[in-house]
């Protein structure tokens, strides 16, 4: 796999060592590992989930992309949710590089398929939640969460092959019914199956939830 991928699968392993971390910690000033003081009760969100994010989509020397991304998600709980349908669509710059050989050189970089558009459906996985201090002055709650799910990727040459994305992302709660979100993922296309186009993507966004239940806090 890319670069890409070992970075975000590095990721992935430091999030988990925290959590362990955190977890063999136990309650403050004890001795007893794996024993917790107490445990915040997690914010409650709404059965769905609406995102609209901006963001960047590396491409390659020759031309990266600003994107918009769209989509929903159906919470089944506080733990597992449903990414149903999400949309990307990739506003595609040339960079100065490929200005550059143009004018000076009158050259056109031979390019294959560039990437317009991605749509795709997720598994989403959220272990972790609590409470973070920003800049030692005010607490804020957050989640990070894990997603996987397949992918069908929109070139410009007309073709339109199938993989698979994976991904994690920190969500900062701005109260009941808002939260900032900041998603990481790897988008690996497989064109006739033969070989793999990896595609990194970063973007943050607002997401508003509603559909609560009468609770407010998660139950066991």
């Amino acid at each position: 796999m890319s670069a890409w991928t070992t970075r975000l699968a590095l990721v992935c392993v430091l999030l988990g060592s925290a959590s362990s971390v955190a977890w063999g910690l136990g309650k403050a000033g004890s001795d007893q590992v794996g024993e917790l003081y107490s445990i915040e009760p997690r914010n409650i969100m709404g059965s769905h989930e609406l995102l609209l994010a901006v963001g960047a989509l590396p491409k390659d020397a020759f031309e990266t992309g600003l994107t918009l991304q769209a989509s929903y998600a159906y919470h089944f709980s506080q733990l597992f949710a449903w990414e149903v349908v999400g949309g990307t669509y990739s506003f595609n710059l040339a960079t100065d590089l490929s200005t550059e050989l143009r004018n000076r050189f009158e050259v056109q970089p031979e390019r294959e398929g560039i990437l317009e558009a991605i749509l795709h459906t997720n598994l989403v996985f959220k272990p972790l939640y609590g409470k973070i201090a920003l800049l030692n002055s005010s607490m804020g709650l957050a989640e990070v969460f894990f997603v996987i799910g397949p992918a069908i990727g929109f070139f410009d040459d007309q073709s339109r092959p199938f993989g698979i994305n994976a991904g994690v992302g920190l969500r900062f709660f701005l109260g009941r019914y808002f939260s900032l979100r900041l998603d990481i993922r790897d988008y690996a296309f497989l064109p006739n199956f033969a070989e793999v186009d990896n595609h990194f993507f970063v973007s943050f966004g607002l997401s508003l939830t509603f559909g609560f239940g009468d609770d407010d806090a998660e139950e066991d």
